[in-house]
């Protein structure tokens, strides 16, 4: 998980951040991310190409979470 101060939010950050962190997971050569998504969090990373992988999830004891997976071209590259 990553969070954004509440004064930083929308404005792109989080989009740079998670794009930077899927360039490297290809560069690596992974073939799919999968992460678990707070309920607020879920309309972000439908955005950015995840699906729903399963059904939610307890984590930490109190918080639901919803699992989500998105494939990748790798890319060798560096």
């Amino acid at each position: 998980m990553f969070y954004l101060a509440p004064g930083a939010q929308r404005q792109g950050i989080g989009k740079m951040i998670h794009t930077a962190l899927e360039e490297k997971a290809a560069q690596w050569g992974m073939t799919s991310l999968h992460l678990d998504s707070t309920a607020l969090a879920c309309p972000f990373y439908e955005a950015l190409g995840y699906q729903p992988s399963g059904p939610a999830v307890a984590r930490f004891g109190v918080l639901q979470c919803f699992p989500y997976a998105k494939q990748l071209q790798p890319n060798y590259s560096l």
